[in-house]
């Protein structure tokens, strides 16, 4: 009965955590987009990252698919 209950306990954990992945939002930049593009975080975010406010360029690039482009 033990056994069980340890099973049980585990697989509701990772059911929660599982759940947690899923429902949680799409990561924005990262520090590879920064070494990837040669620009600092504040050439794309205007404020703090966690703000969610871009500049122009920052909005191209997130329009652009996180990717360069024509953005600048």
């Amino acid at each position: 009965m033990k056994r069980f209950r340890n099973a049980l306990i585990c697989i509701c954990a990772l059911a929660a955590i599982a759940l947690l992945s899923a429902f949680s939002g799409p990561v924005g930049a990262w520090a590879k987009d920064s070494k990837e593009t040669g620009k600092n975080c504040a050439f794309c975010h205007d404020g703090p990252p966690k703000d969610g406010k871009l500049t122009k360029e920052g909005e191209c690039y997130k329009k652009n698919g996180n990717k360069k482009g024509d953005c600048w």
